[in-house]
C-alpha cells in the first residue's frame, strides 16, 4: 500500500509543480489565512483563422497580442478550501496580415471560483462559478471567433459519514450562454442541471463510482447515468472504467455512454494518459449531440524548471435528429520554462481541424495557432 500511496503522491507532485500552476509561484501577498498571487501574461499569437466566413468557409490570419493582468487567491486549511482566479485581457490585432483588422481589437475576461467548507465533517458544502467573455465557446454549432458571455454556477453537498470511504453527493447547477453576433443568437441557452453521485472507496486508491445527471435546456430533457471503477491497479498504472446510458425524453437521442482511460507514470516526473469517452450532451435550445472522443495526454517535468506538455484528440460528433456528423482533430503541445520563481516563458502550438457540412453554422475549417507567452507573477 505504501508503494501505491507513494506513486499517487509523486503523480500529484508532477501536476502541482507544473510551471504556471499556483504552487510553482512565489509566495504572493498574505491575506488572512490565504495568499494572493498577482500576475501578468504577455502573449503573442499567430492565428490562421482569426476570422471565419460561414458562407464561403474562408479563414483569415492575423497576429494578435494579448495583455492579460490577473490574480489568484488561495486559502487552504483542514476544513476549508478556497480557490479564486481571474483576469482581464485586451486583444490587440496588429493589422500586419489583414489590413484594417486593428479595429477588431477588443477586451476579454474570465473568472473562476471554487470553494469547499467543512471538508472533515459528515456533510460538506461546495460552491463554484465561472464567468467567461471571449470567443472559445464549447458549443459545437458555433463559428470560429464567435464571442459570447458564459456563466455557470454550481453547488454540491457531499455527505461522507465515518471515515469518508463512502460519499454521496447531490448537486445542482445553472448555466447560461449568450452570443454577441446575431448569426449565433439561435445558440443562446439556459441550462438547469441536477446530479447525484456516489463513491465507495473499498481500497485506499480504488473506488466504485455511480452517478446520474438530469439537464433541462429549452425543450430538451436529458438524463445520463453511469457507473464503474476508478483507481490505481499498480504503483504506475491507473484506470477509469465507466459505462452507462443517456436518454433524451423530448426527441431523438438514446445511446450507451462510457469512459475508459489508462494512465501510466513513466517516471517520477512524467505521466501519460490514453482514453476513450462517449457522451451525450444537449444542444443550444433543442436536441442533443453525441461525442465519441479518443484522446492522448502527456506531461513531463525536467529539473523542476522545464516542462513539456502535449495532448491530442479525435472527436466524432453526431447530431441526433438529422443526418449530420462532424469530425474534429485537435492538438496542443509545447514547452514551458521557469527562469525565475517570478518569471515563466512558454511556447504552444495548437491545431484544430474540423470536417463538417458546408454552409450553415460551424462549417469546415483548419486552424493553426502559435503562441509565445511570458508570465510575470508574485
Amino acid at each position: 500500500m505504501r508503494r501505491v500511496a507513494k506513486a499517487a503522491a509523486v503523480a500529484g507532485l508532477v501536476w502541482a509543480l507544473w510551471p504556471g500552476s499556483s504552487l510553482a509561484q512565489a509566495n504572493g501577498f498574505k491575506v488572512g489565512e490565504g495568499r494572493v498571487h498577482p500576475y501578468f501574461d504577455l502573449i503573442q499569437r499567430f492565428d490562421s483563422a482569426a476570422w471565419y466566413n460561414r458562407f464561403s468557409g474562408a479563414t483569415t490570419a492575423e497576429l494578435i497580442t494579448h495583455f492579460r493582468p490577473g490574480l489568484r487567491l488561495e486559502l487552504q486549511s483542514p476544513a476549508t478550501n478556497l480557490q479564486f482566479g481571474g483576469h482581464a485581457e485586451y486583444l490587440l490585432y496588429s493589422g500586419l496580415l489583414t489590413p484594417g483588422s486593428v479595429g477588431s481589437s477588443r477586451p476579454q475576461a474570465e473568472f473562476n471560483l471554487d470553494a469547499a467548507f467543512n471538508k472533515r465533517g459528515a456533510v460538506e458544502f461546495q460552491v463554484g462559478s465561472r464567468y467567461a467573455f471571449g470567443d472559445r465557446s464549447t458549443n459545437p454549432m458555433v463559428n470560429v471567433g464567435s464571442q459570447s458571455h458564459f456563466f455557470d454556477a454550481k453547488a454540491a453537498l457531499p455527505v461522507h459519514p465515518g471515515g469518508g470511504a463512502l460519499e454521496v453527493t447531490p448537486s445542482a447547477a445553472f448555466t447560461i450562454e449568450k452570443f454577441i453576433d446575431s448569426s449565433n443568437q439561435l445558440n443562446d441557452y439556459e441550462n438547469v442541471g441536477f446530479g447525484l453521485d456516489g463513491r465507495w472507496r473499498f481500497l485506499p486508491k480504488t473506488a466504485v463510482l455511480l452517478g446520474a445527471t438530469y439537464d433541462l435546456r429549452g425543450a430538451t430533457q436529458l438524463l445520463r447515468a453511469s457507473g464503474g471503477l476508478a483507481g490505481l491497479v499498480s504503483p504506475k498504472v491507473s484506470t477509469v472504467l465507466k459505462a452507462g446510458y443517456g436518454h433524451n425524453f423530448t426527441g431523438p437521442g438514446a445511446t450507451v455512454i462510457g469512459h475508459v482511460e489508462v494512465g501510466y507514470l513513466m517516471s517520477e516526473t512524467s505521466t501519460v494518459k490514453l482514453g476513450y469517452v462517449r457522451t451525450l450532451n444537449p444542444l443550444a435550445r433543442t436536441g442533443v449531440f453525441g461525442d465519441d472522443r479518443v484522446y492522448l495526454e502527456g506531461r513531463a517535468l525536467f529539473g523542476g524548471r522545464l516542462a513539456l506538455h502535449g495532448s491530442g484528440a479525435f472527436d466524432w460528433v453526431t447530431y441526433y435528429g438529422n443526418a449530420r456528423t462532424d469530425q474534429l482533430v485537435s492538438l496542443n503541445l509545447g514547452p514551458e520554462y521557469q527562469f525565475k520563481p517570478w518569471l515563466i516563458g512558454g511556447l504552444t502550438y495548437i491545431l484544430t481541424l474540423r470536417n463538417a457540412p458546408s454552409g450553415g453554422q460551424g462549417g469546415s475549417y483548419a486552424r493553426n495557432e502559435g503562441l509565445v507567452r511570458i508570465t510575470v507573477t508574485y
